[in-house]
C-alpha cells in the first residue's frame, strides 16, 4: 500500500531559505501528501509560502511557542500523512527525494530511515568542516551495517503512528538533540534506525566565522544537556576515542589537501579552527552537563 506523507519543515525569518527548500519539492508530491510549514517569522515567509502554495500541497501552521519539540510536535498533530518526514527549512531535495522516502519505508516498515544530507555550498571552509563532522557522526552513531543508535531530523522520516506511540519529542529538549533523545528512546523500544543513503537532501551550512562558532555553541550545550538526561547506558559524551580519532583524521586529511593545493591561508587557519572547537565543545558540554 503506496504511503502518504506529511513533509514538515519548521522556520523562523529564513524566506529565501525556505523558498529554495520548497521549490525543491515541487513535482515530487503524489495525492494525500501535504507539506506543513510551521512558522514564527516576522519577515516576509508568509507571503513567500502564499505563492508557494499556488502550486505546491502546503498547509501553513502560525506558532509563536518556543523550542523545537513544541514546534514538530504541533505539525505532527495537524499531520495526515502517515509518514512525517522531518526536512529541515535549510535543506534542499534531490529530484527523487520523496521517492526514495516512500521506497524506504515499503523496505523497513515501522522504522526510523536517516537520510543523507551533504554541505552546501562546496569549497567554503566551514561548510567542509561541518561536511567532515557530519560524516563522522553518522561513523559514531552507526552499530552495524545500515542501522544506527539514533537519528538527525534535518533528514529523517518515520511513521506518524509510531511518533505518537512513543509520545513524540520531548518538551524537557528545548536546548536542541530533541531528534537524537527520541531516536535513543526509539531504539530502548526495539525500533531500528535505518540509514538509507538514497535519500539524499543537501543542508546550507553557515558560512561566516560567527555563525560557524555559534553554530558549535549551540551543539555544545544542546549535546551536555542530553547527556544529563538520557539514561546511562544512551549517554554519548564529549570525546569518546572514536570520536575524537576520526575528528583528528579528518583534520589531517583537510590539512595535507590544503597543503597540496597551496591553500596557505586555510592551511594556517585550520588547526586554530580546530583548536577553539575543541574548547567550545568541551567547555559547552561540561557546562551544560
Amino acid at each position: 500500500m503506496p504511503h502518504t506523507l506529511s513533509i514538515i519543515t519548521v522556520t523562523k525569518n529564513r524566506s529565501a531559505l525556505l523558498k529554495k527548500c520548497l521549490t525543491s519539492l515541487t513535482g515530487q508530491c503524489k495525492k494525500g501528501d501535504e507539506i506543513i510549514v510551521v512558522d514564527a517569522s516576522t519577515d516576509d515567509t508568509p507571503q513567500v509560502v502564499a505563492t508557494l502554495a499556488k502550486k505546491l500541497p502546503i498547509r501553513y501552521i502560525r506558532y509563536l511557542k518556543t523550542g523545537y519539540p513544541a514546534f514538530y510536535n504541533e505539525a505532527a498533530r495537524k499531520a495526515r500523512g502517515d509518514i512525517l518526514v522531518f526536512f529541515d527549512d535549510d535543506c534542499v531535495a534531490s529530484p527523487s527525494f520523496l521517492t526514495r522516502v516512500r521506497a524506504a519505508h515499503r523496505r523497513y516498515p515501522n522504522s526510523v530511515i536517516q537520510g543523507l544530507t551533504h554541505s552546501i555550498p562546496r569549497g567554503n571552509l566551514y561548510v567542509d568542516i561541518m561536511g567532515d563532522h557530519y560524516k563522522n557522526w553518522l561513523a559514531m552513531m552507526t552499530i552495524t551495517g545500515n542501522e544506527m543508535k539514533s537519528f538527525d531530523s534535518k533528514n529523517a522520516s518515520l511513521p506518524r503512528e509510531l511518533f505518537w506511540k512513543y509520545k513524540g519529542l520531548s518538551p524537557r529538549m528545548h536546548r536542541g538533540s530533541e531528534d537524537i533523545e527520541l531516536g535513543l528512546r526509539l531504539r530502548r523500544h526495539g525500533i531500528h534506525i535505518y540509514l538509507d543513503r538514497s535519500v539524499i537532501a543537501y543542508h546550507h551550512e553557515r558560512t561566516t566565522l560567527s555563525g560557524f562558532i555559534a553554530q558549535h555553541r549551540r551543539f555544545a550545550a544542546s549535546e551536555g544537556y542530553l547527556d544529563r538526561v538520557v539514561p546511562k547506558a544512551d549517554r554519548l559524551g564529549v570525546v569518546p576515542t572514536k570520536k575524537l580519532l576520526l575528528h583528528i583524521r579528518s583534520f589531517f586529511r583537510r590539512e595535507l589537501l590544503f597543503i597540496r593545493t597551496n591553500e596557505w591561508g586555510n592551511a594556517l587557519l585550520l588547526p586554530f579552527l580546530y583548536a577553539a572547537l575543541a574548547l567550545i565543545r568541551v567547555s559547552g558540554y561540561a557546562w551544560h552537563r
